[in-house]
């Protein structure tokens, strides 16, 4: 949840390195990223342990208003 509230938060402003900030966070994620009035992103990663054999992903989503860019 940290990673896509970290990269929801940086896209929604504009930064381009919101990949770069959700890894800082949690390491290995994959992203997903919807912009419009929101800028939504998904965070993704395999369960570790057992369970993560079985093919579990953990998945978290985070939602930012989108910032009007710069003229």
């Amino acid at each position: 949840a940290d990673a896509a509230r970290t990269a929801a938060r940086q896209a929604a402003i504009g930064q381009d390195d919101y990949a770069g900030a959700a890894q800082r966070v949690a390491g290995g994620v994959s992203l997903g990223v919807e912009q419009g009035e929101l800028t939504c992103v998904t965070a993704a990663r395999p369960v570790p342990g057992p369970l993560g054999g079985l093919g579990l992903t953990a998945r978290a989503r985070a939602c930012a208003y989108t910032e009007p860019s710069s003229p």
